[in-house]
């Protein structure tokens, strides 16, 4: 029972030790974002990509802690020249049925038939 009581005072004594050491290290963390925060104002980007400010890390420790430090994958987002599918549909349909065609001509006969641009890459 002695051995638990010691153990438990022990942990104790590292847990308070750990946390302190916590308290420290984001206090440089402030200190070095409000320097970086500082010499972005003045024109100078140099101080960015040393403390991970440049892509939020310092921000993201801050909210999650450890957990936010991990990589993330990226978001989906959605392509600006996307055809439509029903558009994509009829080229192919076309495409299929006229293959003497290359794809600048396909891409032209499309435009001067249904009145709708497609570049010659979307084809």
């Amino acid at each position: 029972m002695k051995a638990l009581k010691i153990e438990n005072q022990t942990l104790r004594g590292e847990l308070s030790e750990l946390r302190q050491a916590m308290t420290e290290v984001k206090a440089v963390l402030a200190e070095q974002r409000d320097m970086n925060w500082r010499a972005g104002w003045l024109g100078s980007r140099r101080g960015r990509a040393n403390t991970g400010e440049r892509y939020g890390r310092s921000g993201r420790y801050e909210e999650m802690g450890f957990e936010g430090l991990h990589d993330k994958t990226p978001t989906p987002r959605p392509r600006w020249n996307k055809i439509p599918q029903a558009v994509h549909d009829e080229v192919l349909e076309m495409a299929l049925t006229r293959t003497d065609l290359s794809p600048r001509e396909l891409a032209c006969h499309y435009t001067d038939e249904k009145r709708y641009f497609v570049s010659e890459s979307s084809v």
